[in-house]
């Protein structure tokens, strides 16, 4: 029988090369607000702000909640900095919810993230080589976690890599 799982934020379970996710200050849209687990991109002002819906530039990873925009028109915070080797599990999303299945088709393909109510996901609607779709399906989360994720979930969970297309691109 198919459960429907809450969908959360990403988490960041592991990198190729280092044991924990590499953490700095930078400056932040004061009038941003996000969840842990979003993530976040940096533009050509210098300023991090807060991933939409189909965002093809992805930089860093925001480890803490900022629920009310401060009011200042910047601010520090502390963030993970994402990797290409870096590892997040994520819910999958689709519209018609039956189709929101994480399955092993999804492995290796290109998807863009979709952003709702500061929660990501992976937009299993929005797939290939288009520049918005700035993550890369690994593997479903049940391959390593069969008591915790069935094939059969809907809104299931995936491991991804985001791209280092997406990591390296800049906006103005």
């Amino acid at each position: 029988m198919a459960t429907t799982r809450t969908v959360e934020n990403p988490r960041w379970i592991q990198s190729a090369t280092r044991p924990v996710m590499e953490v700095i200050d930078v400056l932040i849209d004061g009038a941003a607000t996000y969840k842990a687990g979003q993530f976040l991109a940096r533009k050509n002002d210098g300023l991090v702000y807060v991933c939409a819906s189909d965002e093809d530039s992805v930089h860093y990873f925001a480890l803490q909640d900022m629920d009310t925009a401060t009011g200042d028109e910047t601010i520090y915070t502390r963030v993970g900095v994402v990797h290409a080797n870096d590892e997040f599990l994520m819910n999958v999303h689709h519209d018609t919810a039956a189709s929101a299945l994480a399955t092993e088709a999804e492995a290796g393909i290109n998807y863009a993230m979709d952003v709702a109510s500061n929660v990501v996901s992976v937009d299993l609607e929005d797939s290939g080589t288009a520049a918005k779709n700035c993550l890369r399906v690994v593997r479903p989360a049940w391959h390593n976690s069969t008591i915790q994720d069935k094939s059969t979930d809907i809104y299931g969970r995936v491991v991804v890599r985001v791209l280092q297309a997406a990591i390296d691109l800049l906006h103005t």
